[in-house]
């Protein structure tokens, strides 16, 4: 997933960070970078089991990528580096799972 063309747009300027699974969170980061956000997706380096979807080109497009093993403590401070400095953070863990994390790692 690389950025084909520079950001324009409403919302160019924007740094969005996608820490997403599934479709729904593909799909609201995939919008916010056709409208000129700058959108970096983190990624497991184990892959994504949404990579073998013949859509999954299209709802990345537009978005660059990191693999990050958030089970790493460097790793940890690198997305929380990353979350604090974006204008957007999606994330789509279940509730509470993401705060204690953040807290943990802060």
């Amino acid at each position: 997933m690389h950025a084909e063309h520079p950001a324009s747009g409403p919302l160019s300027g924007i740094k969005a960070v996608d820490l997403t699974r599934g479709i729904p969170g593909a799909i609201a980061t995939m919008l916010l970078a056709d409208y000129g956000a700058e959108v970096l997706k983190l990624q497991n380096p184990s892959g994504d089991p949404l990579e073998s979807s013949p859509a999954y080109r299209v709802w990345n497009r537009g978005k660059k990528s990191v693999a990050l093993d958030l089970g790493e403590p460097e790793a940890q401070r690198v997305a929380l580096k990353l979350a604090r400095d974006a204008d957007v953070f999606l994330e789509s863990f279940r509730p509470g799972v993401a705060i204690g994390a953040w807290l943990l790692i802060s």
